[in-house]
């Protein structure tokens, strides 16, 4: 009797178990993606089939909204009345709440975010913005990553108090600017590649001067943007691993009112239009510059400091940067076997053995 009333027991909760973690298929069944995530309840799955939906959606923490084949064969066309085509819905979802695989057309936001994951869409503007996050006081830890974004005002811009951003692998194109991050909460910005942008590919702004603890800007490349990183901030923070190519200004970094001082390290700088790295503080220190590459900029490679003490000014021998290929040749200086300091520069490594001959600056670049 013991042992019937422990199987009965043990079908009851592998039952409990799957009926807490089902999946919702669109549309066979439940007629559109809203109606999926209506359905779905907190660690369900809604499972979108390829089409094109006609739809704006309000997402429900701990629901898993992803396309079954990806965001080429899966298109939302949101309403343009209405300002988002996918909405979070409530504030503090935890990274339970997923939002993977489709294309968003249509709205003057494309998503509009609090917290979760939000990973592997592609994003078509003309809008104001790609993805946006407003949130003050929030406790969930954000993830964006592996997104194609064009054609937006900003294509990421992320406002607001709280728990910590991630920005990982997206690629930005065609906006006015890329990836925006305002006010205080820790942001990391890592391994995006932001081009075209007319404006500020990479924008770090005021943070929590009393704490001093910012976040990072690490391993992105930039290149044929109005700035490359555009900071006004007033914190700790770390600039390191970036390639800027082909901008206004590689880097215009500003620091106020503050005890703090950014690590700008690991970066190439070549090829801007004016200056590689401006500088300007207000009864702040100014950044620590270390075996950064500042190379080939049209009026100048600093304003406002001086070189590090390990940075050098070579050619940074790109394998083919007129294709947006900044890896780096074998004999290039920014290779840590090739320079004085050991030092590994930029955010990509080897990756030739020959280099084409850049009409950028005459060059080899």
């Amino acid at each position: 009797m013991k042992q019937t009333m422990l199987l009965v027991l043990a079908i009851c909760f592998a039952l409990t178990s799957d009926a807490a973690a089902g999946t919702w298929h669109v549309p066979s069944q439940a007629p559109t993606i809203q109606a999926g995530i209506d359905s779905a309840v907190a660690g369900d799955t809604v499972l979108v089939a390829p089409s094109t939906y006609y739809e704006n959606i309000v997402m429900k923490c701990g629901t898993h909204v992803a396309s079954e084949y990806g965001a080429s064969q899966t298109v939302i066309l949101g309403n343009p009345s209405v300002s988002s085509a996918v909405v979070a819905g409530q504030d503090d979802c935890d990274t339970s709440t997923v939002f993977e695989g489709f294309e968003i057309r249509g709205c003057p936001t494309a998503i509009l975010w609090t917290g979760g994951v939000v990973s592997g869409n592609t994003l078509v503007g003309p809008g104001e913005f790609g993805i946006r996050s407003w949130v003050t006081g929030t406790d969930a830890t954000m993830y964006i990553t592996d997104n194609t974004i064009s054609d937006y005002d900003c294509g990421v811009d992320i406002w607001g108090t709280g728990a910590p951003c991630y920005i990982r692998r997206n690629r930005v194109s065609d906006c006015i600017d890329g990836i925006s991050a305002v006010f205080v909460r820790p942001v990391w910005l890592e391994e995006n590649v932001v081009s075209e942008c007319s404006g500020d590919a990479l924008y770090f702004g005021y943070y929590d001067r009393w704490t001093g603890s910012g976040g990072g800007i690490e391993r992105n490349v930039v290149y044929g943007c109005g700035t490359g990183i555009n900071t006004s901030a007033n914190m700790l923070l770390s600039i390191s691993a970036n390639t800027i190519y082909g901008c206004g200004d590689g880097m215009n970094l500003f620091n106020a009112y503050s005890s703090y001082s950014s690590v700008v390290s690991s970066n190439i700088v070549c090829c801007e239009d004016q200056y590689g790295i401006r500088v300007s503080t207000y009864y702040s220190p100014e950044p620590v510059l270390m075996c950064n590459d500042v190379w080939g900029n049209g009026v100048g490679d600093y304003l406002g400091t001086a070189p590090g003490a390990t940075d050098i000014s070579a050619r940074p021998l790109f394998c083919y940067a007129d294709a947006g290929d900044f890896r780096l040749h074998s004999e290039s200086p920014c290779l840590p076997e090739n320079n004085p300091h050991g030092c590994a520069i930029g955010a990509l490594g080897l990756g030739c053995e020959c280099v084409y001959v850049s009409a950028y600056v005459g060059d080899v670049t």
